[in-house]
């Protein structure tokens, strides 16, 4: 692990490493040997998406996902029946001679 880099002297203070890559290609590549390599924490960013990447760095689903679309749900519902007597506006109207 970066035992041959210009970093290796200080890895006891290594928070971190960024790279750009040129093609997807090269960024699925990085990522598995990343992976292989023994590293959990990582994260990838493409402006575009790449087939594999999330499984190349180890990504699963976790608990945001189920608690954002319950959170959704829950708000509609709520909007929906606040919003379910409004439906029916009934307005009343006078001509000029009050009839």
């Amino acid at each position: 692990m970066l035992t041959a880099t210009k970093i290796s002297g200080q890895l006891e203070f290594l928070y971190g490493i960024m790279a750009e890559f040129d093609d997807p290609e090269s960024l699925l590549a990085a990522a598995r040997r990343a992976y292989a390599e023994g590293y959990r924490e990582m994260d990838a960013y493409a402006p575009m998406p790449v087939e594999g990447l999330a499984d190349a760095i180890g990504f699963r689903s976790n608990w945001v996902q189920r608690v954002v679309f319950a959170g959704g749900l829950v708000g509609r519902s709520a909007g929906s029946c606040c919003a379910g007597g409004s439906r029916s506006l009934h307005i009343r109207t006078t001509s000029a001679d009050g009839h």
